[in-house]
């Protein structure tokens, strides 16, 4: 799995799209950050929940990569977003549906990019775990323990992956705002 430093550089960049046209009250600073940014790095986060209870409990693999990481529940989660928004006004339905399913989607494929044992992508339809052709990803390793030199390529391969992403997007974003 990669570690949350690339799930929420593709959290920053969603924000970062969605905050162009999101309304003036999500794009405020009541905390140290933005609520739309909190709410799409939670979003983005939301997938490896349960490895909470693996770390606690000292068996990661029994609680990471199974049923939560899969493209129909990112789905599920994105409709019970979507729902939710739309309580206050039907018109926010579409732009939570679409946050919540890009975060949670990155989250599921990012995973599905790394070494390591795949992801249940169709799961409940399939258990089996599948990945990717191609792994962009070093991921963690927890059954080598925390210090371990696997965590230190990690951290330094996707600090150089968060800031490529961000630079990208920032470059992108530059060109859509109206000129001054």
């Amino acid at each position: 799995m990669p570690s949350p430093v690339a799930h929420t550089a593709i959290a920053y960049v969603i924000w970062r799209v969605f905050a162009l046209k999101a309304p003036a009250r999500l794009c405020r600073h009541p905390l140290p950050i933005p609520l739309l940014l909190l709410a799409t790095s939670t979003l983005s986060l939301l997938p490896d929940l349960p490895s909470i209870a693996g770390v606690l409990t000292g068996q990661f693999g029994r609680y990471h990569n199974s049923w939560e990481h899969s493209l129909i529940i990112g789905v599920l989660v994105a409709v019970f977003c979507g729902a939710v928004a739309s309580l206050p006004s039907y018109r926010r339905s579409l732009r939570w549906f679409l946050i919540a399913l890009l975060c949670y989607e990155s989250h599921v494929l990012m995973d599905y990019a790394t070494i390591g044992r795949g992801v249940m992508l169709f799961w409940p339809f399939s258990d089996e775990r599948l990945a990717a052709p191609v792994r962009i990803f070093f991921g963690l390793h927890w059954s080598d323990g925390w210090l371990t030199w696997k965590h230190l390529v990690t951290l330094i391969t996707e600090m150089a992956f968060a800031g490529l992403v961000i630079y990208v997007s920032h470059r992108w974003l530059r060109r859509q705002e109206p000129p001054a």
